[in-house]
């Protein structure tokens, strides 16, 4: 089940109530919202676990590129970057990604000009991704627990029948 219940499902799931129920909802559907941001929202939403994490990791190296780009710039590159040699000005925009996509921010590096937009977007980006992971995982887990407790509950109705019976026979 997704993480966020379209309306379609929604929509499926309203016609099957009774008409006593439906009068509730006072006969109105919901609006649709076709906003750009919905649509990425729904079709983050069906990625898998391991596309999640992939997209993650994109935005930290997509975003260390940039940071490594900018960093000879010391109007729109990472503060203290400008003077170390390349090696080390990739290996702190690598770090300085990682910290902003964790949201520790520890602010031994601060980004100038351009870089702060990037340090924005990755930022608001990876905490999003980083938390649908996390529901999807959680939801994923309840799902499991309940289908269990279903199958128990199954079960135990069974028995509680085959005794009956066994009981008038």
């Amino acid at each position: 089940m997704p993480l966020i219940l379209t309306l379609s499902l929604w929509e499926r799931e309203y016609r099957k109530l009774p008409k006593q129920r439906k009068k509730a909802y006072n006969g109105e559907m919901p609006k649709r919202n076709n906003t750009l941001l919905h649509f990425l929202m729904e079709r983050i939403n069906t990625l898998s676990y391991e596309a999640l994490a992939l997209l993650w990791i994109s935005v930290i190296t997509g975003s260390t590129g940039l940071y490594f780009i900018f960093s000879s710039s010391t109007v729109h590159g990472l503060t203290t970057l400008a003077v170390l040699p390349l090696h080390e000005q990739f290996w702190n925009s690598l770090y300085f990604s990682i910290i902003t996509a964790t949201t520790v921010g520890y602010g031994d590096i601060t980004p100038l000009g351009f870089s702060r937009i990037v340090a924005a977007i990755e930022s608001i980006t990876a905490f999003a991704i980083f938390a649908i992971l996390v529901a999807k995982l959680v939801s994923h887990r309840q799902e499991t627990k309940m289908e269990r407790i279903y199958q128990l509950l199954l079960q135990n109705n069974t028995e509680r029948r085959s005794h009956r019976r066994r009981k008038h026979l």
